[in-house]
This record gives C-alpha cells, structure tokens and sequence, in this order.
C-alpha cells in the first residue's frame, strides 16, 4: 500500500486544485502501480488487501481517478481471482467491520459502472471498471456486462466483461456467458471457459450445453475436453431449456 501510495503522489493537478485524471504522466506511472497491486491480489493476503483498499478507494466527495480503477479492478480484483477466491466476498467480508470503508467500496463500484461507458477512457482502464462493477452482482449490473460480449466489442473491454461475469457466483452469470461463446475472441473465449470450472454447478452447466447441442463441438477447445474428462462430473441431464 505504501508503495501504491507514494507512486501516485504528485500527479498533475487541475485549476481546481484536483488530479487530472488521464493526464500523460498517469498512464505513465500506471503500469508500475498495476504490476505492485495485481501482485498483492495475488498474494490474497487479507493486511495486505485492506491496506491497499484503504489508500485506492476515493474518499466519498471525490471522484474515482483512473489509476484507482486500476489497482482495484485490474488489480485486487483481478489478482484474488487469480488466486481461485470470489473477489465480492473476500473483500467484503475483509472490510465488513468498517462502515466507513465499506460505504466507499459500493459508491467505488458505482462510479466504476459510469467510468466502463465512458468512452473518453482508454479500454484498458474501462477493463478495470467492468471488472469493479461485477461486484455489485448480477441483479444490479449483469445488463451492463452483457452489452460487451458481441462479435464488434473491442477485445479489451469484451475480456473486461467476459472476467467481471466469471466473477459472479449466479446462474445467470454462467448462462450468459456459455450463450456468448460463438461471438468472443479466441483469447476471451478460452477465458469464459476457464470460468466453468470454478464450482460444479458450473461445470454440470458446460456439459449440459454440450449434450444437449446447445455449444457447437468447434468451440471446446482441446483442454477443456480435458478437464471435463478428469472432472469427474457424473449427473443425470437437466431439461433443454426453453
């Protein structure tokens, strides 16, 4: 966190005496701060983690700046899931004992969902956006995810949503992705399978798709056929869905 900390100081300022956000100097700083926070997530390391979100989240009478964006989305976030943990609930239940704390992680993720449409944002960082507003579940911003999965979506942001889904522990979720598969990216592709294998409910709802003939055999790749062999998933189909 303190390493966090002192790359982010003395970012230019505005006339209104506020960092500028997006400004040449941040972007330059910001591959460094990435690399020092998706080590952490990472790492998962609960003193680690609250530190870092004690420092990156915007106090709430200010806005999110990019680099913020940055360390939580494509850092913590991205690195717990790494670590085979579901970000939402290791953080919060991280910072569950401090209100304050965790009234700015929710007012964060709210800004994320402005800052992921904002097309002013360079895609990289609109990735860590998407991946901040899947924290806040499908029911609140499932739709806005989705809207990045078509075949015209730039690669980056596609990934952001492609992640930010695999990171929400519901049916619709999976469901979601599995119907998105034909229009990803061979890289975004391979990451929407990864995500079956997450839990098992997941893992019945990939084998269902391909019995039933709902996923077309060219779009399970070789180690996916793998690991569903050595899954050891064994449970009678579910009804075609209507």
């Amino acid at each position: 966190a303190r390493i966090i900390a002192a790359m982010a100081q003395g970012l230019p300022v505005g006339d209104d005496g506020r960092v500028s956000p997006g400004s040449p100097e941040e972007y330059r700083r910001i591959p460094w701060i990435w690399r020092v926070a998706i080590a952490a997530g990472r790492r998962n390391n609960p003193d680690e983690l609250r530190a870092i979100l004690e420092i990156s989240l915007p106090p709430m009478n200010e806005p999110l700046w990019d680099w913020q964006s940055v360390v939580i989305g494509g850092g913590l976030i991205n690195g717990i899931t790494h670590a085979g943990d579901w970000p939402r609930e290791r953080i919060e239940s991280l910072i569950a004992d401090d209100r304050g704390l965790l009234a700015r992680w929710r007012r964060a993720n709210a800004l994320a969902a402005v800052m992921a449409d904002d097309e002013s944002v360079p895609p990289g960082t609109r990735y860590d956006a998407l991946r901040m507003i899947a924290m806040d579940g499908w029911k609140a911003r499932g739709r806005q995810l989705a809207r990045y999965l078509g075949p015209n979506v730039n690669p980056e942001l596609q990934m952001g949503a492609v992640s930010g889904l695999g990171d929400i522990d519901a049916p619709e979720a999976v469901q979601t992705l599995l119907t998105s598969l034909p229009h990803l990216t061979d890289h975004n592709r391979k990451l929407a399978l990864e995500a079956m294998f997450r839990s098992a409910p997941r893992t019945h709802a990939l084998l269902d798709a391909i019995t039933l003939g709902l996923l077309p055999a060219s779009m399970i790749d070789a180690e996916t056929t793998r690991r569903l062999r050595e899954s050891n998933v064994n449970r009678p189909l579910s009804e075609p869905r209507p």
